[in-house]
């Protein structure tokens, strides 16, 4: 993940965009709140806890983009894997596809094993 981040955060400074720090957060955040989300729909579902409510969206994004901001940019992290994968390249019609389908597939994931975990159907596949 962290040469991932390292080839966005590139890509944005490569572009001479303003709010390249802004957008590489933003980008950080998302894949970390799908990440929380994802622990904790399962951490619910086995423990059977039913206590999914808006507060707590808005609270682990909160987190999640704090801990993108704190943890790589505000400690220049991002700088440091930057110049870590400086000699690494990848094509940049890779790094777009990466950028644009891992959040999907994060929720395609999430989706699909909280519905195996409670006992769904999943292309008339019963669980």
């Amino acid at each position: 993940m962290n040469f991932l981040f390292a080839k966005v955060y590139e890509e944005f400074k490569r572009q001479a965009q303003v709010n390249a720090t802004f957008q590489v957060t933003s980008f950080i955040g998302i894949v970390f709140f799908l990440f929380g989300i994802i622990a904790y729909l399962i951490l619910s579902e086995i423990l059977n806890l039913r206590i999914y409510t808006g507060l707590l969206i808005i609270t682990t994004l909160t987190i999640s983009l704090g801990l993108a901001y704190f943890g790589y940019i505000k400690n220049h992290k991002i700088d440091v894997l930057e110049n870590k994968f400086k000699d690494k390249k990848i094509n940049r019609t890779v790094l777009y596809l990466i950028m644009i389908f891992l959040p999907i597939l994060l929720l395609l994931i999430g989706a699909s094993l909280i519905t195996i975990l409670k006992g769904g159907i999943i292309l008339s596949y019963q669980f």
